[in-house]
C-alpha cells in the first residue's frame, strides 16, 4: 500500500515549504502539484556569476542557504552552503565536478561530496537506470560509497497526458525533430535519412526546429575540422521544414499532428522529448543508448536505432576518445549508420502504415504505466513526508546488487 495522507489531512497540517530550481527539469521532477507542500521555485544555480565558482560547471552547486524553507529540492546541484534538510534528483553523475586532477576541483568534489553523504542529504532520486550506473561508477570502491547509495531510489520524470489527435497514415509521413545542439542530439541523421527516403519514393515531410547551435569543443562536437556547412546545407531539401525556434505551444501541436518523434540523439541523459511525445500519443524513434531503451519500447511505443554503446556506462562508446585524432571520422561513420537505420525503419512503417495505429496506443499506454504525473506526484508527496519530518533519517536506498533490476519507487516503503 502506497503512504500517502489524505488531501483532508494535508489542508489541516502546514505545508511543507520546499524551495527548487527554476529550470526546464523542475516541470518533470520537482514541480508535480503536491498537495503537501509549498512549492517556491527561483533561480538557484548561479553561482558562475561569482568569479571563485565560475570554473565549476553550472549545475555543480547553489549557494542559496534556503532561509525560510523546511526542504531544499534540487535538480543535479548541491546546496554547498545550506544547513536545511535536502533531496538531490539527478541525471548522471553528482557531484558534477571531472576535472579532479586539478587541485581546485578536486577539493570542491570531496566538499560537495562530503555534503551528500552527511544527514542533511536525506534522498538522491535517479531519473533512470543510466543516471544510476553513472553514478555507481563514479563513485563505487570509496570508502563512502554505502553511505550515497543506500539513500539513492530511481523515480522517473513524469508528464501531463494532454489530448491526442487521430493522425492516420495515409498520403505522407511526417516526422519532427526539436533541438538546439542539432550535432549532438542528431540533426544529420534525419537529414540524410529524408534524403533516402525521397530517393525511395516515400512522402515523407520531415519538420525541423532547432537553431543550430554547435560548440566545436564540447563533449561531443565533432570538433574543428568538419564540414559543419555541409550538414547544414542538408536542410535544403524539397519536403524539410526548418524553424530557428518556435513558441512551445506550436512545438507540440506539431508533434501532436506528426506521426513520429525523432530522436537519433548522440547522446542525451534522459530525453524529455520522449515523454512529451509519448502524452500527446506520437511515438518516437531514437537511438539505443543512455536512458533511451529505458522509455521507447522497441516496435510498440516506437523505434530504437542500434548504436555502438559502451559495455559499461551504455552510451557511445567514442565519447572517450573525443580528443583523440580520427574523432571527427568515427562522428560521420557513426551517423551514416544511424540514417541508413533510420531510413530502414521509416521505409518499413511506410510499408506497413495499416498497423501505425498500434504504436499510437503503444506510446499513450507507455505514458500512461510509466510516466504518468499522478502516479508520480504521490510519490513525491510521500518522499517529502518522510524526509521532512523532525528526526528522520534518509530515504532507504538501493543495494548495489539491485542496480540493474531497480524499480521506481512507488512510496509503501516510507
Amino acid at each position: 500500500m502506497t503512504i500517502t495522507p489524505s488531501h483532508s489531512a494535508m489542508d489541516k497540517r502546514r505545508l511543507i515549504r520546499v524551495l527548487a530550481d527554476d529550470a526546464y527539469p523542475t516541470d518533470f521532477n520537482i514541480d508535480l502539484g503536491q498537495a503537501n507542500s509549498d512549492l517556491t521555485k527561483r533561480r538557484l544555480t548561479t553561482h558562475y556569476r561569482l568569479p571563485k565558482y565560475r570554473q565549476f560547471n553550472i549545475h555543480a552547486l547553489t549557494l542559496d542557504r534556503g532561509f525560510g524553507f523546511d526542504l531544499l529540492h534540487m535538480f543535479n546541484a548541491v546546496p554547498v552552503r545550506s544547513w536545511k534538510p535536502f533531496l538531490v534528483t539527478f541525471e548522471s553523475a553528482l557531484p558534477r565536478v571531472w576535472e579532479l586532477k586539478n587541485p581546485t576541483h578536486r577539493k570542491m568534489f570531496d566538499r560537495l561530496t562530503r555534503k551528500l553523504c552527511s544527514d542533511k542529504c536525506r534522498a538522491l532520486l535517479a531519473l533512470s537506470r543510466y543516471a544510476l550506473r553513472d553514478f555507481a561508477q563514479q563513485h563505487q570502491g570509496e570508502p563512502y560509497f554505502d553511505s550515497l547509495w543506500q539513500k539513492t531510489r530511481l523515480v522517473y520524470p513524469s508528464v501531463k497526458e494532454s489530448p491526442a489527435l487521430d493522425v492516420p497514415m495515409t498520403d505522407d509521413l511526417r516526422v519532427f525533430f526539436v533541438g538546439r545542439d542539432y550535432m549532438r542530439k542528431g540533426m544529420p541523421i534525419i537529414t540524410r535519412a529524408h534524403k533516402r527516403l525521397v530517393a525511395n519514393g516515400v512522402p515523407i515531410r520531415t519538420t525541423i526546429v532547432s537553431s543550430l547551435r554547435w560548440l566545436a569543443d564540447d563533449y561531443i562536437g565533432p570538433g574543428e575540422g568538419y564540414n559543419i556547412d555541409a550538414e547544414r546545407a542538408l536542410l535544403d531539401q524539397p519536403g524539410i521544414e526548418h524553424h530557428e525556434s518556435l513558441p512551445n505551444e506550436d512545438v507540440m501541436q506539431r508533434v501532436a499532428a506528426s506521426h513520429f518523434s525523432l530522436l537519433p540523439t548522440m547522446h542525451d541523459t534522459f530525453g524529455y522529448s520522449v515523454l512529451e511525445s509519448f502524452s500527446r500519443a506520437t511515438p518516437v524513434i531514437g537511438t539505443d543508448t543512455c536512458a533511451l531503451p529505458e522509455l521507447i519500447e522497441h516496435g510498440r511505443s516506437g523505434y530504437l536505432l542500434p548504436f555502438e554503446n559502451d559495455s559499461v556506462f551504455r552510451h557511445w562508446s567514442a565519447i572517450k576518445g573525443r580528443w583523440a585524432d580520427g574523432y571527427n571520422d568515427r562522428f560521420r561513420d557513426t551517423v551514416e549508420a544511424a540514417a541508413e537505420s533510420l531510413a530502414d525503419v521509416l521505409q518499413d512503417v511506410w510499408e506497413r502504415r495499416g498497423e501505425y495505429g498500434a504504436l499510437r496506443e503503444g506510446a499513450l499506454a507507455r505514458c500512461r504505466s510509466h510516466f504518468d504525473r499522478e502516479q508520480h506526484r504521490r510519490v513525491l508527496e510521500a518522499v517529502y513526508d518522510h524526509v521532512a519530518s523532525p528526526g528522520s533519517r534518509p530515504l532507504p536506498g538501493l543495494t548495489i546488487e539491485s542496480l540493474e533490476s531497480a524499480q521506481p519507487l512507488d512510496g509503501s516503503a516510507l
